[in-house]
This record gives structure tokens, sequence and C-alpha cells, in this order.
């Protein structure tokens, strides 16, 4: 059985750790696993109170006022009634608005562009550097499977929604690799592959009993048909990381 994984050696992230919204930052935790596995570095240094890099991604989503004009901008609806949902709630507990768990409403990290948007400015590139193509990764509101095997072929890592227990609710995960029977070469076919694994941010799925297992997610094998039968058509395609212009 040939494998191809392309997080073989790096660290392993968990949202359940995470100190902003561990229940809703399943995109900035699997974004940094997906930078680091690419290849790209960020500034540490940003937000000095806060030691996890997602929880500084998080933060970065929710206060960077390029971020937020985007948001506006692009999805001005959405973007006021969460903004109105988060400073309602920050009354309530004596938070501030980014760092508060919206129930009704969407945070920049929930909405897939926003959020692919934000994670090509918090690696060091201005919004005018990404007027026309984000230059760290890129997001498509499909997903084409011959798309995510190229990508692991090449060494990158895919991001995608999945809808795993048929709720209407979407997750983050990371796709990171997959096993098959044939060699390299004839991986245009699709239906060679056996399984697919994935890095999931919040512990392995447990299909039988329609939960999350609160352990490690990384890693996980899924048969084919069954990631496809739960994936959403979204998917963030990370380019090989490089040194930010200045």
């Amino acid at each position: 059985m040939k494998e191809f994984n392309v997080s073989k050696g790096f660290e392993n992230y968990s949202q359940r750790n995470n100190v902003i919204c561990p229940n809703s930052s399943c995109g900035p935790t699997n974004f940094i696993q997906g930078l680091e596995y690419s290849g790209w570095q960020w500034d540490n240094s940003i937000f000095p109170n806060l030691k996890q890099p997602e929880d500084k991604l998080t933060k970065f989503c929710r206060t960077n006022k390029d971020v937020l004009n985007y948001y506006s901008t692009k999805y001005n609806a959405m973007y006021k009634n969460w903004m109105a949902e988060a400073k309602e709630l920050a009354k309530e507990t004596g938070k501030e608005y980014w760092e508060v768990d919206c129930v009704k409403n969407y945070p920049p990290n929930e909405v897939h562009d926003v959020m692919n948007y934000a994670v090509n400015l918090f690696i060091g590139y201005k919004a005018s550097d990404i007027s026309k193509d984000r230059p760290v990764c890129n997001f498509y509101n499909h997903f084409k499977e011959s798309e995510v095997i190229s990508s692991i072929l090449n060494g990158l890592p895919v991001i995608s929604s999945v809808d795993p227990f048929k709720k209407n609710a979407g997750h983050y995960i990371t796709i990171v690799g997959f096993r098959a029977d044939v060699d390299i070469n004839e991986f245009s076919n699709p239906e060679c592959i056996k399984e697919y694994i994935i890095d999931n941010t919040y512990g392995k799925f447990d299909f039988v009993n329609k939960k999350y297992i609160a352990v490690s997610g990384n890693d996980e094998y899924i048969e084919r048909t069954k990631l496809l039968d739960i994936v959403k058509p979204v998917s963030h395609f990370f380019k090989k990381g490089a040194a930010v212009c200045c």
C-alpha cells in the first residue's frame, strides 16, 4: 500500500486547548497547521499575551482592520449581525467583542473567504499585495478530488469543510494524505484512493455515535467514499512557503 502524508514530523494541533472560543476556532487552528505543513512562518511576537499561534490567528481575524473591512465590504449583512451579537455578548460577559463565542452569527474566522483572506495578511502580506492573487493560499467554492490529490503529491495540504454527522453544521479539517494500491504515476484516477488521511483539530470522528472522540485527531484514516460523503464543496489550497515581501 502506497501512503502519502504531508504532515509527518510536524506538531499536532488541537483546538480544544485554545484560549479563545475552543468550540468555534477550528478555522484558525486548521490554518495554523496548514501553514506549518506548507512551510510558511508568521510573526509570533504579535499579541504576546497569547501563547498559541491559533489563538493569535483567531484574534487577528476578529480585530485586524483590513480583515474587518473586507468582511464588511463583501458580506455587509453578515458582518453587521456578527458585530451586533458580539458586542451584546461582550457587555453581558465583561469580555471584549472578539473574545466571545457567538451562537447566531458568523465571526470572520467562520466565513471561508474572509478566513482565507485573513491568513494571507497574517503571514505578513498587505491588503494591496492580495488584491489580485493570494500569495499564501486561495479559496475555492468547490471541491475537486483530482486537485486535492495533486496538491498532496506536491507536498501541500488542503483545508476543507465537512458536515460529518449531517446536522447542517460545518467543521474545518485538513486533508494531509491518502493511501492507495497503485504507483504514483497512476493517480489520474481518483478511484484508486482507498483512504484519505486527515488532521482533525477537534478529535477523531465517531460516525456510529455521531460525536467527536476527545483524543488527537491527527492521522485519522477515513474510507474515501465516507470522506467524499461528508465533505462540503469548499477547499483552501496552499502555495509553498516563501519569504514575505517587506
